[in-house]
């Protein structure tokens, strides 16, 4: 009886057991994972396509994986870096993801990784092509289950040229990173084959006439290879058309060109057109089969490979999640359990990661027919089997290889950075420039004989110019950085954009109005990138409150309070510093950093109206306040007050916003401006909340942000656009000037830009 009643026990103990069991994996949080896509713009269909296939696997599987709920939060990135870059930080920062997916467009992609990697969160690339993202970068959070960009155009390349027998090529493709790569794998490998690339027309992207574009191309190729994107692409094929080309010059294409996703919007202006890609919604297997029978019930049309990629990332995160269990919070072990996960039977086929973490896959030969339905499709003709981003050379060999960077615009290759000035802060902008990734410090230029001696001690094997026209004459440089007195910026701005040089020029833009217009004129005319040195934005510490405001996080601002107390400034070689001739004021040394903040952090209620300035100093000459204090107003009532003063000691900066539901209030504290191992702190109250709550910022402080506007700045450069705009930064220039009129008059002052 004795040994019944203890069984008895123990089967009661193991199904009470099993029972908490049950409603602890019940009671877990949700996973959250952060999705990001380009829900408005060029490539708005695609982005829905990409949701739509992450969200079918999720319906598939009920939003739970390891019996733990999904919670999918997509976020719109607009196809903007900045855009990308803020949607990230909030998925991170304030949902608290435990991984992020997504990401569409090559250059988002570029933009995106390293703070992937500063966060140390798994990231799945589904769609972003960027070859380096897998190749010479090398991230260690990234996984990419999409494919890189050049990885279909190798066996394309000889496939043109041995099947096609192609001999000269004309190319037209969007000028951004993606379709760079696309060509560059295209021309490597079809140049190889015997082929030649006789042209190649770069069209804006987003650009939708593109007859202007077409007329140009050379008659005597034998074929033209298309990789415009978006829904740029549907005017491309419509006005070759147009232009009596068709039938006299075949058309091939970059497969997303093609892609499923735009063929419903062709007609008979795309059939016969041969691309290469990982997918094909006519694919004839049983999974391919199935997922399009599935799909089309759900959506309404046939999956385009943005869907497939994502469908398959679903699966992909579903495998990984299940072999750690559920405890995605171990994010060394998802991460590791991501980068093992095969799938045999996806619907583009066997995909299966390499070391460096980019799908080995089959590519497809596809020619664009209509099916008997009369739906256009991509028939394959010619399937390539586990196909890897390094084609036939084995890694070591590929990455050693210039040719596919020497085909390519400034994107995948290493900018040659010149630096005018190589006083104490030009000094710190050598060395970030040295230690970014991806630059070259290819010569410096000096203002005078004792920084030029400096200089050659300092940087051995680098070239030192006594006159800056020199170094604009090196061929070799990509771009300027301008690190001098206020006073010479516009002139030397000019002249470096009047070269050919894109141009990073240190804040204050120009000491007058006029000179900023002559900087605008100069980068319009030249049509190189002119950036200013807004170095604040790219901080970890003040960008984390622009992202709490875009996040509605306060609701909408309505008063801010910027506080600078802080040690007098150095006099700068030849005591420019405090001479108001080339400073042109302490106005535009200092405070212009915290009006571009809260113009930055108020942009939502639009530009500043009017401006309210007094101060007072140690009898300096005028411009030279020591202490100041303005009032910035903005529409809808809104203001903010900037409040300084250069007599104090140490350096303590303050921010403070409040919102109509919210606040939040940050500080950072230190010996010198300089310094590695400041105080800092962030708080915020958030909408709906009783209490505030202290966030994580990092590393902060001028040398950090130096660091990271470098690195910014250099990815601005390869995608064509400033990091910050000189329209943008002319603006400021304008409130400075105004400040200091209205110090003068005694009276608040309208305005204008």
């Amino acid at each position: 009886m004795k040994k019944m009643l203890g069984v008895a026990c123990l089967v009661l103990i193991l199904v009470v057991a099993g029972h908490l069991g049950g409603v602890t994996a019940q009671a877990r949080p949700p996973i959250k994972i952060g999705f990001t896509a380009d829900l408005t713009g060029i490539a708005a269909q695609p982005a829905k396509d990409m949701v739509n296939g992450f969200t079918m696997y999720l319906d598939e599987v009920g939003h739970q994986i390891a019996g733990r709920k999904v919670e999918l939060i997509v976020e719109d990135s607009q196809g903007r870096p900045d855009v990308a870059v803020a949607k990230l930080r909030k998925l991170v920062e304030h949902d608290r993801v435990h991984m992020v997916a997504g990401v569409l467009f090559g250059h988002l992609g570029y933009a995106l990784a390293p703070k992937m990697e500063e966060y140390g969160i798994p990231s799945l690339i589904t769609v972003a092509a960027s070859d380096d993202l897998t190749q010479r970068l090398k991230y260690r959070w990234i996984v990419r289950t999409g494919w890189a960009s050049s990885q279909p155009s190798h066996p394309f390349g000889e496939y043109a040229a041995r099947t096609l027998g192609y001999k000269k090529v004309a190319v037209i493709g969007s000028d951004y990173a993606f379709a760079w790569e696309v060509v560059g794998g295209f021309q490597k490998t079809f140049e190889e084959s015997g082929g030649q690339i006789v042209q190649k027309l770069w069209v804006p992207l987003g650009a939708m006439d593109l007859a202007p574009y077409i007329s140009k191309l050379r008659r005597d190729a034998d074929a033209v290879l298309t990789m415009v994107a978006g829904a740029s692409t549907l005017q491309f094929f419509k006005q070759y058309q147009e232009a009596g080309l068709k039938g006299r010059i075949p058309v091939i294409a970059g497969g997303p060109a093609v892609d499923e996703s735009l063929l419903p919007s062709m007609g008979d202006e795309a059939l016969g057109t041969i691309s290469p890609l990982i997918y094909s919604g006519a694919l004839d297997t049983p999974a391919n089969r199935r997922f399009v029978k599935e799909y089309r019930a759900k959506f309404g049309k046939v999956p385009s490979y943005f869907a497939e990629t994502n469908y398959t990332s679903g699966r992909w995160i579903d495998e990984a999640v299940k072999t750690v269990k559920g405890n995605v919070e171990n994010r060394e072990a998802l991460l590791a359990a991501l980068r093992k996960v095969e799938i045999a039977d996806a619907p583009r086929g066997p995909v299966k990661l390499d070391t460096a973490g980019n799908p080995i896959q089959n590519v497809y030969i596809r020619k664009v027919e209509r099916n008997k339905d009369g739906e256009l499709q991509n028939t394959v003709i010619l399937t390539i089997p586990a196909v890897s981003q390094f084609w036939k050379y084995g890694p070591e060999e590929f990455l050693k290889q210039a040719g596919l960077q020497s085909r390519l615009p400034a994107m995948s290759r290493v900018l040659s950075f010149g630096l005018i000035g190589y006083g104490a802060w030009g000094k710190h902008h050598a060395a970030a420039i040295r230690d970014a990734p991806g630059l070259t410090l290819a010569g410096v230029a000096c203002g005078g004989e004792s920084s030029a001696a400096l200089a050659r001690q300092d940087l051995s094997g680098v070239p030192v110019y006594r006159d800056y026209r020199e170094l604009l004459r090196d061929p070799a440089i990509d771009a300027v950085d301008i690190v001098t007195p206020n006073h010479l910026h516009g002139e030397m701005g000019v002249a470096a954009l009047q070269a050919g040089k894109d141009v990073l020029l240190e804040k204050p833009m120009a000491v007058t109005a006029a000179e900023c217009d002559r900087l605008l004129a100069a980068a319009e005319r030249s049509g190189r990138v002119l950036s200013i040195g807004h170095e604040l934005r790219v901080s970890r510490q003040w960008s984390a409150v622009k992202a709490l405001l875009d996040a509605g996080e306060i609701g909408e601002p309505l008063h801010a309070l910027v506080t600078l107390f802080r040690y007098p400034y150095r006099p700068g070689a030849g005591g420019w510093r405090h001479a108001a001739d080339r400073v042109g004021s302490w106005i535009l040394e200092e405070p212009v950093h915290f009006f571009d903040l809260v113009m930055w952090y108020f942009e939502s209620l639009g530009d500043p109206t009017a401006v309210l300035a007094v101060g007072n100093g140690k009898g300096r000459e005028a411009g030279l306040s020591d202490n100041l204090s303005t009032i910035v107003r903005f529409p809808r009532g809104a203001y903010a007050v900037v409040t300084l003063t250069l007599a104090g000691f140490e350096h303590h900066n303050v921010v403070e916003i409040v919102g109509t539901e919210g606040a939040v209030r940050t500080w950072w504290s230190a010996t010198t401006a300089r310094t590695l191992e400041p105080t800092h702190e962030l708080k915020v109250q958030r909408r709906g909340a009783t209490a505030c709550e202290t966030l994580k910022i990092g590393a902060s402080g001028e040398l950090f942000e130096l660091a990271e506007e470098i690195r910014q700045t250099a990815v601005a450069f390869r995608e064509r656009r400033p990091l910050v705009s000189g329209v943008e930064a002319r603006k400021r220039v304008i409130v400075c000037l105004q400040a200091e009129r209205s110090l003068r008059e005694g009276r608040e002052l309208s305005l204008q830009f």
